[in-house]
């Protein structure tokens, strides 16, 4: 027993049936006849701390590692794959943009910046990103998921979207980032059979208005997620009125996920319209103590400290990887014209009835549903005939059915209830569809209180109706002849095929339309909240890529439908009286991607009371932009008017039911809405919300360094074939397309329980390179993009780790084909945590421990540029150095892990003491207002007025504010508490000089010391001399010796010297970098270093040389006349 205890010491790994993986072991205790192991697990590194029966545990266990050091006697090609395996899942750590490698998106400066310099550096993402529209929150949010995936940070993923936007989250999410999410309906509820549905799978996405369902919200409380993002995040709105807060179910849907989530992301276009309080309440589901008050939040505002919780770029400060702006200007025009005698009889018969019928409803107890129901009649009045015209014929229906049912209608009446508020500003976000259903439904809404009143008002309706019928069959609508001229007048339409977008805010118009645009010979597609989402994508792909030259959309096509490729040309047939809408329309055609400048039509009869209203409003709006500069006009309005009191869609109304003049309309919008106003506005939004300015320099050295040191296509290529190959998988290569005949059941299997797709049997194309892939797929074919993260590839990197992750404990020998390296390799990682035990960094290690003991970092690609040792290599001389194990982790705690945590401690340190900051000075100010709250309680109980109750609270509220603050502080105080773990080495590789019979190759492969230094000394002389900047990288293993840059010139130098004229020998790394670097990869050959060196240059060797590739020596060897005949002599060197 005592044997075992002493055998089993601290970083001894072990394996057994008592658990799932091989683990590390900790503690080993003797207690009686048993014995506790405490460890962790090497793949999970999950805490496992288990007591064992001593008889069964000597007879079951296995020691892997760890007693006398590795035996070295590892299968080295199905030990590199093991190793290889484990270094891409942490390719993250020196691949600063992994998941844009692995993703099938390319992706801007602000959207790299937002992910990776805002928030992957938070151990606990809370955060707002709140960018202009059309500045891809969907592809930041999937680059967000798809790196906390691969890094094991998360599991369980909640996504919360306006209902609108469902269908276009998940599309997106699976066809640029390979993932599913599973949308969570009632029927999806209905037929879970009393389970919980949220822990029937991990990756979740449902509608906003479902979710803040009381039944559904319930369901939420009893399940806790790893990471909750939520889209149009400002509609989660509460509202401060004195002490009062009142908040909408949306925000009880926020105070939720809150509580029930590790990461929080709010994303919006929208957070702050001028209203502080209701920003300051939106933060707090963020972190409800960083910010109490509106003075704090202007002070992290000024002081450029609102960076902590969130982000904002504006649409004019948003460029592209050249610095050029990304949406080109937009031009605005109102297109004026007056109804004609019939039409105006039609309009003000019907605003007639709506007013009168308006007044009517203000006394009844569903006033605000019969006022929403008539507004809606109003506003397909201004849509068109055919809308009003059908309008009235259903409701007149409705009004009938009524009649002839009275005794149920009387009974429906008094069990109705009015609509809040809250609800009808809620049926402008629901899906169009539903919301067409709900108005339809109000429109059989009727003020009439007996069967004569109702007789009455549908005789009324008949008369209506009639007028309409008669208009809309006298002649073309005054209207569509607007379209008409517009059509054959824009030059670009009528003779350059120009694409044309209009939109609409009902079916019944669009219908009218594609009808008679079809009339006139255009080809025309179509989106309505009727059609499904492939319905919707086959008309986009139509408008986009194919014939159809007019697109005739309702506001279903507002948000999630992208037009810009072709269309720079939109008509607004008719005016939403919200201008956040009508941005969102802009925005389908004035977004990244498009080319040309933007030019909207807005249709707008001057001659009724909404037109003139909506002239004079969206001239000043154009007057205004073109001012300031910016298209925020459209977003902010709203609040601006919200400060005098007054709101557009209310002006419009008023202005119908005459309650105001036209002219006290003007004056009270002159009054409302001056320039100055608006550019104060502008300001204080922008400074409430951090606005920034991409660092462009700062995306090029990010996109620099991914491209050095990316894995992808290359190296993951190599290993996935060699590895599905030894799985028993058949993979050929078709030209530049690989296919895959046939899928071992193991590797299908290997995820099986976890993922929430098929691998299939085969695949007819399969490619590494994304490039490829978005070709294919731009041309209609189909092509599996296979990189980390794709099912296939983590199912053979699981396989692959399952079957061979214990060789890396074996240890296996490699061989060195220049004969200068020998000793021993050591693979260690290195992890920083904080005071809670959070992973705030972690990174593999390579150093070379050679022969005499010296130590040194190496680069992680070494292990391709050696060949895989045979199983029978002796290692016998080393068996000194193996126990060096805490020698090694000595040296990497001083040398590696030392820098790399100063330089995590020091950006922890001062983001921390800026949230210590403002957390103090919040909660003191809580408190403070608590204190003086009790005083005023005090002195009213002085004067004998009974205060116990409010006091008890007050106090209550005051004691849990300390505590809250007590807790905050500490946890700070535990962030900041950084500190490595001891390093952790996870495999150990020994390496010796191959040994050729072949001796003209052994000389060529020989390298010589003292004449590598003298090529490096002349190359680095040459590159100071042409006033460029050399760095010496040859010990990094990069594939390159010298990184050289001159401006905005960088070289990759690959130095090769030579006692004399002689062949050279490239590394596959070195091949690799060639063929990747093209033009910027350089060759600098110097023969004769022994005697009278020269110099020669070959940019870009891949592209003119033709090495001979050596398998058995894993080299390419490029012969002397073919390099010299590439190369450009420098002479006087």
């Amino acid at each position: 027993m005592n044997d075992i205890i002493e055998n089993l010491k601290e970083g001894v790994v072990i394996k057994g049936p008592f658990w799932p993986e091989e683990i590390r072991v900790h503690i080993a205790k003797a207690i009686g006849n048993r014995i506790q192991i405490i460890g962790a697990g090497l793949k999970t590194e999950k805490a496992y701390r288990t007591i064992h029966n001593l008889d069964e545990f000597q007879q079951k266990i296995k020691i892997l590692t760890g007693l006398k050091g590795p035996k070295f006697s590892a299968n080295a090609n199905r030990f590199r794959l093991a190793l290889e395996a484990k270094r891409i899942r942490m390719s993250y750590e020196f691949d600063p943009l992994f998941a844009v490698g692995v993703s099938k998106i390319d992706p801007l400066p602000h959207q790299i910046e937002a992910v990776y310099d805002y928030l992957l550096k938070r151990p606990k993402i809370r955060f707002l990103l709140a960018d202009d529209p059309g500045a891809g929150k969907t592809i930041m949010a999937g680059l967000l998921l798809k790196e906390l995936k691969y890094r094991r940070a998360i599991e369980r993923i909640l996504i919360i979207v306006p209902p609108a936007l469902v269908e276009n989250w998940k599309e997106e999410l699976f066809e640029k980032f390979g993932e599913i999410f599973t949308e969570v309906t009632r029927e999806i509820i209905s037929s879970s059979y009393g389970m919980n549905i949220w822990e029937q799978g991990n990756q979740f996405i449902v509608s906003m208005d479902f979710a803040k369902q009381d039944d559904i919200l319930d369901t939420l409380k009893e399940v806790h997620w790893d990471i909750v993002v939520v889209d149009e995040a400002h509609k989660l709105s509460a509202y401060q009125f004195g002490q009062k807060t009142e908040k909408s179910q949306r925000y009880k849907l926020g105070e939720v996920l809150s509580e029930t989530t590790e990461h929080l992301l709010f994303l919006t276009a929208t957070p702050h319209k001028g209203d502080p309080e209701n920003f300051l309440l939106l933060l707090s589901l963020l972190d409800k103590n960083l910010f109490s008050n509106k003075d704090l939040l202007l002070e992290a505002c000024k002081k450029n400290e609102l960076s902590q919780i969130m982000l904002r770029r504006l649409k004019e400060h948003m460029i592209d990887e050249n610095g050029k702006r990304l949406f080109p200007e937009r031009k605005v025009h109102t297109a004026p014209y007056e109804l004609t005698a019939q039409e105006k009889n039609l309009y003000d018969a019907v605003t007639e009835y709506v007013t009168k019928h308006f007044e009517r409803a203000l006394g009844d107890k569903r006033k605000n549903a019969i006022g929403f129901a008539l507004i809606v009649l109003q506003r397909r009045l201004a849509s068109s005939l055919r809308a009003i015209r059908k309008s009235l014929e259903r409701r007149r229906d409705k009004l009938r059915e009524h009649l002839i049912n009275w005794d149920s209608y009387v009974k429906q009446i008094r069990e109705e209830r009015d609509l809040s508020i809250d609800e009808i500003e809620e049926f402008e976000d629901a899906p169009e569809k539903e919301r067409w259903e709900r108005e339809e439904k109000l429109l059989s809404l009727t003020t009439a209180q007996t069967k004569d009143e109702l007789e009455a008002e549908i005789r009324e309706l008949e008369r209506l109706y009639d007028l309409a019928v008669h208009v809309e069959r006298s002649g073309t609508e005054r209207k569509l002849n607007e379209v008409k001229r517009v059509l054959f007048e824009v030059e670009e339409i009528r003779t350059t095929n120009e694409k044309l977008l209009i939109f609409t805010e009902y079916k019944d118009t669009a219908d009218y339309l594609a009808e008679k645009v079809q009339q006139w010979g255009f080809s025309i597609t179509s989106i309505d909240g009727s059609m499904d989402m492939e319905q919707r994508k086959k008309a986009m792909e139509e408008f986009n890529f194919g014939d159809k030259q007019i697109m005739i959309a309702t506001e279903a096509a507002g948000e999630g439908i992208n037009l810009q490729q072709k269309c720079a040309l939109m008509v607004n047939y008719d005016i939403p009286w919200n201008p956040t809408r009508l941005e969102q329309r802009m925005g389908r055609i004035h977004r990244y991607g498009q080319k040309k400048e933007v030019h909207i039509y807005n249709l707008i009869a001057v001659n009724t009371r909404e037109g003139r209203v909506l002239q004079v409003v969206l001239d000043k709006l154009e007057q205004m932009r073109e001012h300031l500069g910016s298209d925020k006009v459209y977003d902010v309005i709203d609040k601006l008017l919200e400060e005098e009191n007054v709101r557009l869609d209310q002006l419009i109304k008023e202005s119908i039911r005459n309650r105001i003049t036209f002219e006290e309309f003007c004056k009270r919008w002159q009054k409302s809405v001056t320039e100055e106003d608006l550019e104060k506005l502008r300001k204080a939004t922008e400074e409430a919300l951090a606005t920034r300015h991409v660092d462009l320099s700062r995306y090029h050295e990010k996109m620099q360094t991914a491209e050095e040191q990316r894995l992808i296509p290359e190296y993951i290529e190599h290993f996935f074939v060699e590895a599905f190959k030894d799985c028993g998988g058949v993979i050929t290569l078709d030209k530049n397309l690989w296919r895959i005949e046939q899928v071992p059941i193991e590797v299908r299997k290997a995820l099986a329980k976890t993922a929430n797709q098929i691998i299939r049997k085969y695949y007819g194309k399969v490619s590494f390179n994304k490039k490829i892939v978005k070709e294919l797929a731009d041309s209609g074919i189909e092509c599996e993009y296979i990189a980390p993260g794709s099912l296939l590839f983590e199912s053979v990197c699981e396989l692959v780790l399952e079957k061979y992750g214990h060789l890396l404990q074996e240890g296996a020998v490699f061989l060195d084909p220049e004969g200068t390296e020998e000793g021993l390799l050591w693979f260690v990682i290195g992890k920083i945590t904080d005071g809670k035990g959070r992973k705030i960094g972690e990174k593999l290690f390579v150093v070379m421990q050679t022969k005499s003991g010296e130590i040194s970092k190496k680069g992680p690609f070494i292990l391709w540029d050696l060949n895989p040792g045979q199983t029978n290599v002796k290692f016998d001389a080393f068996t000194d150095l193996q126990t060096e194990r805490e020698n090694i982790n000595s040296w990497v705690l001083d040398h590696l892990i030392d820098p790399y945590f100063e330089e995590i401690k020091e950006q922890r340190m001062r983001e921390l003491e800026i949230r210590k900051k403002y957390i103090e000075r919040s909660l003191d100010y809580l408190i403070g207002e608590s204190i003086k709250t009790l005083g005023k309680y005090r002195e009213k109980q002085k004067k004998g007025k009974d205060m116990q109750i409010a006091l008890t609270r007050e106090i209550q509220k005051q004691e849990e504010l300390q505590h809250r603050r007590k807790r905050a502080l500490e946890e700070i105080e535990q962030e900041k508490n950084l500190s490595p773990s001891m390093p952790e080495v996870i495999a150990v590789v020994g390496i010796v000089p191959l040994e050729s019979e072949d001796k003209e190759l052994q000389d060529v492969m020989k390298r010589d010391e003292e004449i590598e230094r003298i090529a490096m000394q002349i190359a680095t002389k040459y590159e100071k001399d042409e006033g460029r900047r050399p760095e010496d990288v040859s010990s990094d293993n990069l594939g390159y010796d010298i990184k050289s840059k001159k401006g905005k010139e960088l070289r990759y130098i690959e130095v090769k010297g030579r006692a004399r004229i002689a062949k050279i020998v490239l590394t596959p790394n070195e091949w690799i970098k060639a063929n990747r670097f093209k033009e910027n990869y350089w060759l600098y050959v110097v023969a004769n270093c022994a005697t009278r060196p020269e110099l020669y240059l070959i940019q870009d060797p891949a592209s003119k040389l033709k090495p001979n590739q050596v398998v058995e020596i894993t080299r390419y060897i490029v012969d002397t006349e073919q390099w010299k005949k590439a190369g450009e002599k420098v002479e006087g060197r």
